[in-house]
């Protein structure tokens, strides 16, 4: 073979980088270089027999890259190093049948676990959109090196890589990669508990992991709109911190259990906030106070008391600040526009979103940002500004594809039905409409405003003549029929929302728009006109 012939005239260094760059299904950053392709005698792994290699990796790669057997490829951050799918096999291939696989995969692994501390300590602070992009170009080496640990039995190593990992894909808007990652980890590790031998109890380290791969699983899954799996695992989390060992999760714990307060919608929390939030101000974990706030706003707004969730989003904004934390600070001004927006404040709503709409930006958060254009997207269709709304709308649809979300995808093309609806385009947004409604892939809240806008935008009877027995869209026809039926299943998937700001705003406009299609059947209702007067439906839509 020509590689054979290839490999054989590699010096013993070039061979080695080869075989070190081989598990690395993503190449290796420049940056990387130093510490991951050629072993070093530091490393904890290594052997007595491996000698360490002094030659310059940067070196070696040039070498490579001379002889068509490694590439580079530009990035926003700098140059990596790549193979060729086949010449990557063949070189994992030498690499295991010179038995020096295993050690390979220890330094390998090491660093990842040490990439993604780095990362994490990074993220507060100004560097986090550099470090977003790094964890985006290193993502499937970290998927090859947490599967690596699980299938060595290294399950620990691995739920602490991808607990680590969370805040990055929910940065990244890849909220769906992020659950199934942390769940297929979370099951190895089940299985390994249950399966080990004597009564074995988990490290504080391990405690820790453990803890927050269950509260990203719950983050995620919200904000994916699985309400019900979000609070799944909020009780596994609960069950988990109180029985820990780890004196951090002390502090912590009681902080995350706010989330469940917050999802579930459950009364009498005041007292519990103010007792996580006194044991937490003071200590080194301000981001996870920041949370505490953020949920503690939201709380509040669903209590219908804007002041106080005003006053805890702008701590929030302030604990952000002294961390240095974009995300964070783009979340609590957006909680505070809500609160805003709650009670009529639109325009101090416009301003917040804005601002944080401008953070997001900045911080390439394509996802996130993608959100807020939808609350000004909203204000927009409600102010008949209908021009604006459909720049931001296509704008947020190009986003809502690239990342496959289909969260987003659904509720962007709510407010896009809502805007066609308001130029008067009520076919085209029926069609939209009930493509939503249709989805197996919408979020049970995004079907209900699908099936609440048709109910809208197609009239209940013809308005060239009375309804009458078997024309279309009176009671009697198939037409209508379908609208009785598409209103009677939003009012049960209204009932089965956790979230109590969506479940009230469904139920606001399923009312109203009950009402109107009794006192005026043959009219079809621009749903802008309903929004421009109701700040309690914006929850429906964004």
């Amino acid at each position: 073979m020509v590689l054979d012939w290839s490999y054989a005239l590699l010096g013993a260094s070039e061979q080695r980088v080869m075989g070190e760059l081989a598990l690395r299904v993503a190449g290796c950053a420049v940056e990387d270089a130093e510490k991951a392709v050629l072993p070093h005698s530091e490393s904890a792994s290594e052997s007595e027999s491996e000698p360490e290699d002094t030659a310059d990796p940067l070196l070696v790669l040039g070498q490579l890259v001379d002889k068509s057997l490694v590439f580079t490829v530009r990035t926003a951050d700098g140059t990596r190093f790549q193979m060729l799918e086949t010449v990557r096999e063949y070189a994992l291939a030498k690499l295991e049948a010179e038995g020096n696989l295993p050690p390979a995969q220890d330094r390998f692994i090491a660093w990842s676990l040490g990439f993604v501390r780095q990362g994490h300590k990074g993220m507060p602070s100004p560097e986090q959109a550099y470090w977003s992009r790094r964890v985006a170009e290193e993502s499937a080496n970290l998927r090859v090196a947490s599967e690596l640990m699980t299938r060595t039995g290294r399950v620990t190593d691995a739920l602490r890589l991808e607990s680590t990992l969370g805040y990055f894909w929910y940065i990244l808007g890849r909220e769906e990669e992020g659950i199934d990652r942390l769940t297929r980890t979370l099951n190895a590790y089940d299985t390994a508990v249950r399966t080990s031998s004597g009564d074995r109890q988990p490290t504080p380290e391990e405690e820790w992991a453990l803890s927050y791969v269950f509260v990203w699983l719950a983050w995620l899954n919200h904000v994916s709109g699985r309400h019900d799996m979000a609070l799944k695992y909020e009780k596994r989390y609960g069950d988990t911190w109180r029985c820990a060992s780890n004196p951090d999760l002390s502090v912590v714990g009681p902080v995350w259990e706010a989330l469940h307060a917050r999802l579930a919608a459950e009364e009498g929390w005041e007292a519990r906030f103010a007792a996580a939030d006194a044991g937490i101000v003071g200590t080194e974990f301000g981001w996870d106070r920041v949370a505490l706030q953020y949920a503690w706003s939201t709380y509040c707004l669903h209590a219908g008391d804007a002041d106080a969730a005003r006053e805890h989003a702008l701590i929030g904004v302030e604990v952000s600040k002294a961390i240095d934390d974009p995300i964070t600070l783009s979340v609590c001004l957006t909680a505070c526009g809500d609160a805003e927006e709650s009670i009529g404040g639109r325009e101090a709503a416009r301003e917040l979103w804005s601002e944080a709409s401008d953070v997001l930006r900045s911080m390439g958060a394509r996802s996130r940002w993608a959100y807020r254009a939808l609350r000004l997207a909203f204000l927009d269709a409600g102010e008949g500004l209908i021009d604006s709304a459909d720049v931001r709308l296509s704008e947020v649809e190009k986003v809502a594809s690239e990342l496959v979300s289909y969260d987003l995808r659904a509720a962007v093309a709510n407010l896009r039905g809502v805007v066609l609806a308001g130029q008067d385009r009520f076919d085209e947004a029926e069609t939209v409409f009930r493509e939503v409604w249709s989805s197996p892939t919408s979020p049970r809240n995004r079907k209900a405003v699908a099936g609440l806008a048709l109910a809208a935008c197609v009239p209940p009877s013809c308005p060239e003549s009375p309804a009458s027995p078997g024309s279309p869209g009176s009671p009697g026809s198939p037409e209508g029929a379908d609208l009785r039926g598409i209103l009677v299943e939003v009012g049960r998937l209204t009932d089965l929302l956790v979230e109590p700001l969506t479940r009230n705003a469904l139920g606001s406009l399923l009312a109203d728009i009950t009402e109107r299609r009794q006192a005026a059947p043959t009219r079809r209702h621009p749903l802008h006109e309903r929004l421009s007067g109701s700040p309690s439906v914006l929850a429906a839509f964004c």
